[in-house]
């Protein structure tokens, strides 16, 4: 009698307790599994308030399922009809079969609170009740894990929620995983998309995480309905407008896409752009932060090849499946080692399927997949050639025009006097103009019948279309690059500052320039071999990537009369061209002249002038001054001028000296102040200088 009291006194406690519990987490049971469980749990126990299961239809549920209920795995995939079902055989018999494999799951996780609902279990009626409280307790962890939904089904047609239509099994499942895979295997050439672009992006920022996270959140938010390479155009002109202080105006819709692109540049940073394109800026940054990798990019081809009609994507609970469809793909991918590779992530798993798709609907070649952003950005650049060798008209280390070619390239390449000094090595004046720079490349330059080594710098620019239907350079991007060109001739005491872009022309009538390629840089024997043959007809030269491009002038030949021209050449000295491929646009183009001003022997001049070319790009000419690298850089040449001065190479012009000085310490403003008033003050510290300041040269 006294045990039997014992346990009438227990059994109201716990039977009070599940009560309780199960009061508690009665509406995450209808959030999280569809169940509704009404306070009289025994007249109505379903799916969305169905009618409680007869006893019949309880009767052929328990013979189908008293397997997999006392099975202690937990099944792939369970609807919220049949968790209906198992709750109310909580009310049955099942209760004590269902009570134990609960007890050894949970054991076997260590989960004590599941072990103490699997103990209330047991008890009848009770059972029931801790059936719903261990059912919603499991699915309100789920949901806080943010556990993808590809295992929830619907009921009454096995639908599974957010899946296309008609995938209601898991054979349909393992089919669209499969064809995933597949798309994978087709597109393999493509799984490095991000990590090449994000390197790329990442070099031309200066190793810039915050610059190169916004330009990243530029790209990811004029993606939307675009292919790669207009995709590429649209941000780059953005970016460019925005750094050089014009009105955003650019992508499929100017009128919509341009406001938030121009609130984030003002606010230095974007905001979350939703579902799709924000997992695509993250990725955009996996070579320099790999941590963040987290949400595969969900975008319309991503739903065509999953089979969602029209490639419709939207919607939480879509984006959940397809992560999850994508995610059993990356699991079989690395357990098969697919392409040969066991690092499939959601990156580029979805690079290689997404090309995959493109080869697949017929837009790309295999050969085509593994272009990214890496390689449409040097589509938007401009080349601007300089030179390290003073012309005859500066007065600077004249020895150096008349020393032997390897003489000139080793001064050329000293690195006290390189431009190539950003984190990245690339270009320091485009990257603090901001202006997104490819790498140097190293060629030989023409100038008055003189080969030099010389460099190519390849900043990013920005283009539009102008009424008449021609493609042009923003009006920012041309101010840009003749400040960063004018800086630079004249801190490189150089006549004259340089660059070019071939634009694509409305027809060959418009024809201004020609892009030579020769399938490599420049050497001095190809210059001397060239050059003379175009410059007889009048053309300019100017050096370029792989090879050289030839411009059409006002005393030449223009149109499709220049591109005979040129196609003659060509084709009449093949020893000098070998195999080329020529191309013909518009050439825009910059030339600063530092001539006139050197000539005049006016003190202030050359920095009047420079500092004119300046200020027509305010924001450029800031981005300059603030920037403490730039200002390194221009002073780190003094070292090699004095080396060479002493060395017997001619005298480094003390104003020169002076100058790079004055703006170390006080940037721009402090040139200007020199420059009214005629005086650039001498900063003495080794033997080399007091030599050099020994020659009576002019002041700049």
């Amino acid at each position: 009698m006294a045990a039997a009291d014992k346990n009438k006194k227990v059994e109201p406690s716990r039977f009070a307790a599940a009560l309780q519990y199960f009061d508690e987490l009665r509406r995450k049971i209808a959030e999280t599994q569809g169940v509704s469980v009404p306070d009289d749990y025994g007249q109505r126990f379903g799916a969305s308030g169905d009618p409680v299961p007869s006893m019949n239809q309880l009767g052929q549920s328990v013979r189908g399922a008293t397997q997999r209920m006392t099975s202690l795995d937990a099944p792939e995939s369970q609807s919220a009809g049949e968790t209906a079902l198992e709750i109310a055989a909580g009310f049955t018999p099942l209760q004590y079969p269902q009570a134990g494999r609960d007890f050894a799951r949970s054991r076997r996780s260590g989960d004590k609170l599941g072990m103490a609902l699997a103990s209330l279990a047991a008890i009848p009626v009770v059972g029931g009740v801790a059936k719903a409280a261990s059912k919603t307790r499991k699915g309100s962890e789920e949901a806080e894990q943010l556990v993808t939904r590809a295992k929830r089904r619907v009921g009454t047609t096995g639908q599974y929620v957010g899946a296309p239509p008609g995938v209601d099994s898991p054979q349909k499942l393992g089919a669209m995983v499969n064809n995933y895979v597949n798309a994978m295997q087709e597109g393999l050439p493509g799984r490095n998309f991000y990590v090449d672009s994000s390197q790329d992006i990442f070099a031309r920022t200066g190793n810039n995480p915050v610059e190169a996270d916004l330009f990243n959140q530029n790209i990811a938010a004029l993606s939307r309905a675009n292919n790669v390479g207009g995709n590429t155009a649209m941000s780059a002109k953005g970016h460019i407008q925005a750094v050089t202080g014009e009105p955003i105006l650019t992508g499929r819709f100017p009128s919509r896409d341009s406001p938030p692109l121009q609130a984030m540049y003002d606010a230095g940073q974007a905001e979350y752009l939703g579902h799709k394109r924000d997992p695509f800026a993250t990725q955009l940054g996996v070579a320099y932060a790999p941590e963040r990798i987290g949400r595969g990019v969900n975008d319309m081809h991503e739903a065509e090849l999953m089979g969602y009609p029209s490639g419709a994507v939207g919607g939480a609970t879509q984006h959940a499946f397809m992560d999850e469809v994508r995610q059993r793909a990356i699991e079989r991918a690395n357990r098969e080692q697919i392409g040969g590779f066991s690092d499939w992530n959601t990156g580029n798993s979805q690079a290689a399927a997404w090309s995959g798709n493109k080869i697949r609907r017929g837009d790309i070649s295999a050969g085509e997949a593994a272009r990214s952003y890496a390689d449409y950005l040097p589509l938007q650049e401009a080349n601007a050639t300089y030179e390290a060798v003073s012309s005859p008209v500066t007065g600077h280390l004249q020895g150096l025009l008349n020393a032997p070619f390897d003489a000139r390239s080793a001064y050329t390449a000293d690195v006290r006097g390189s431009w190539n000094t950003s984190p990245s090595g690339r270009d320091i004046g485009y990257t603090a103009a901001r202006m997104l720079p490819g790498e140097t490349v190293n060629t030989v330059g023409r100038f008055k019948d003189t080969a030099n080594p010389a460099m190519v710098a390849r900043p990013v620019t920005g283009t539009y279309t102008t009424a008449d239907k021609s493609r042009a350079l923003t009006p920012g991007s041309v101010q840009a690059l003749n400040a960063v060109e004018a800086a630079r001739a004249y801190f490189d005491v150089q006549e004259a500052g340089a660059w070019h872009k071939l634009l694509p022309a409305k027809s060959a009538a418009d024809y201004s320039g020609a892009s030579i390629n020769l399938g490599k840089n420049m050497t001095q024997a190809d210059m001397e071999r060239i050059a003379p043959l175009f410059e007889q007809r009048g053309y300019y030269l100017a050096s370029a990537p792989n090879g050289i491009t030839i411009l059409a002038n006002e005393g030449t030949a223009q149109g499709e009369k220049f591109a005979k021209e040129v196609r003659d050449i060509v084709k009449k000295n093949p020893e000098a061209f070998g195999k080329t491929e020529i191309d013909f646009g518009r050439a825009e183009t910059g030339y600063i002249d530092y001539g006139d001003a050197y000539r005049s022997n006016t003190p202030g001049a050359v920095t009047a002038r420079m500092l004119e070319m300046m200020e027509q790009a305010p924001m450029t000419m800031k981005n300059l001054d603030v920037n403490p690298a730039y200002r390194e850089t221009v002073a780190a040449r003094n070292a090699r001028d004095i080396d060479y001065a002493a060395k017997g190479f001619g005298v480094a012009r003390e104003d020169v000296i002076r100058a790079r000085n004055i703006f170390k310490a006080e940037g721009f403003e402090g040139l200007r102040k020199a420059a009214k008033a005629g005086i650039v003050p001498a900063v003495l510290a080794t033997f080399g200088a007091q030599q050099m300041l020994s020659g009576n040269e002019e002041q700049r």
